[in-house]
């Protein structure tokens, strides 16, 4: 599946952003400009579909924190609109974990057939600065199939206390994935009695629908998986406790518990990392996932030729985060991946090797959507303009574009060599590109 689009709303500085992710898409900008924030809004949104509203709002510091403010006073409205769509394999899994029905019944092409998504949700702010309480002032829901002209299945309108879902192609309901249709159950009755807004006070009529339709518990899914990380190699450093689920934190905690993950699952996520790994340090020989005295794991490095290993106290910064790095880029499970700043404490070289796995992995056949942040004129002379947008911000607002939106001719001067992407960037040429009074 993939996002094809994310509008914001009143988050932070992200007073009115739309933010298109490519396959590999680099933010650029001056401080302060609203990159985190964009990267922030991402972690927010994977946690209302991960967790809900309420759960969201509290890891984020309350509707008041995360609101954006003019003049100093939160704006009392949040939005999100999120466009997505998946393949018949994305869906319904290949082979298919659900019953499908035949695409040639319809007349549809299961090799360009997709399922299309556009959810979009507004909370309001209630009571007096710094315990503001919100609710669901209301939430679109939009599913269809095509591969073109799109053929609606599903939409859902929630407005305050009065929520309406209907079927929109009754012929094709199956393709919701409702298995309990197969008990003759009248789809709008039901649906209508499942999503009664008495129930769902707090709770998005999204949350409900994707525990009885296959196709947007997919779409719920994907979006949860969204992961962001600011890598702290002192967090990167910290025995874990022993846990199957092995989810790496924001700042790179869990760590040894992904490495261990990684190395048990069957696939090539943890050849790949040891791979990169082996392009930064070629003396790297293996990386241990060792118990300590307090039952917990830790990470030891072994080097050919040696030994004793050295514990994951005794690598250096670089080591230790590009090893967050890779597990967090080879990570099967995560649908977007943002990293902010991956240039901290890295060679050069090994940040030249990142950017070419990230492109690699962008562009694999298991495709993940890719989003750094960055100031290092050395990862920017990596990339093509095209995977290069800048962000800055005009009276507290940030504003996201292309690079190429400013300067249409950039691509054809580049291939010429007439000059550097960090040059163009750095030159002022592009005021957005650097802090301007």
């Amino acid at each position: 599946m993939k996002i094809e689009s994310i509008r914001i709303q009143g988050y932070r500085s992200l007073a009115d952003l739309d933010l298109t992710p490519h396959e590999f898409t680099v933010l650029v900008g001056p401080n302060n400009a609203g990159k985190t924030n964009v990267v922030s809004s991402l972690a927010f949104l994977a946690n209302v579909y991960g967790s809900g509203i309420k759960q969201a709002l509290d890891r984020h510091g309350g509707f008041e924190n995360v609101a954006f403010r003019s003049d100093g006073a939160s704006l009392r409205t949040m939005s999100f609109e999120v466009t997505a769509s998946g393949s018949i394999d994305d869906i319904w899994g290949n082979p298919p974990t659900f019953p499908r029905p035949d695409l040639d019944d319809f007349g549809l092409d299961s090799t360009t057939m997709r399922v299309r998504f556009r959810h979009r949700f507004t909370l309001w702010g209630q009571g007096e600065p710094l315990i503001s309480r919100f609710h669901i002032a209301s939430e679109e829901l939009e599913v269809g199939i095509g591969d073109g002209p799109l053929t609606p299945l599903l939409r859902a309108d929630r407005t305050d206390s009065r929520v309406d879902v209907r079927v929109e192609s009754p012929h094709l309901l199956g393709w919701l994935g409702l298995p309990w249709l197969t008990f003759g159950i009248d789809a709008e009755t039901y649906l209508a009695r499942v999503m009664r807004p008495e129930v769902l006070p707090h709770d998005l009529l999204i949350s409900g629908l994707q525990t009885i339709s296959l196709v947007v518990a997919a779409f719920v899914e994907h979006m949860s998986m969204m992961q962001t990380f600011q890598f702290s190699p002192p967090a990167c450093r910290l025995p874990t406790a022993p846990t199957p689920i092995a989810n790496l934190g924001m700042h790179g905690d869990n760590l040894p518990a992904l490495v261990n993950r990684l190395k048990e699952q069957p696939g090539e996520a943890w050849a790949n990392v040891m791979e990169n790994m082996a392009l930064i340090l070629p003396e790297l020989e293996d990386i241990v996932v060792e118990p300590t005295p307090e039952r917990l794991w830790r990470l030891d490095f072994k080097e050919v030729g040696f030994g004793n290993r050295w514990s994951s106290d005794e690598v250096s910064d670089g080591t230790i985060r590009a090893l967050a790095l890779f597990t967090s880029l080879y990570d099967p499970r995560s649908s977007l991946l943002a990293i902010e700043e991956p240039e901290n404490s890295l060679h050069p070289w090994a940040l030249r090797v990142l950017v070419s796995a990230c492109q690699r992995v962008a562009r694999s056949t298991e495709p993940k959507q890719i989003l750094l942040t960055t100031h290092s004129p050395v990862l920017i002379d990596q990339l093509h303009p095209s995977e290069i947008a800048v962000v800055w911000k005009e009276e507290g607002r940030t504003k996201l574009a292309p690079l190429m939106a400013f300067e249409p001719d950039v691509e054809a001067s580049w291939m010429d060599g007439a000059f550097k992407l960090s040059n163009l960037l750095d030159s002022g040429l592009i005021r957005q590109t650097v802090p301007t009074p």
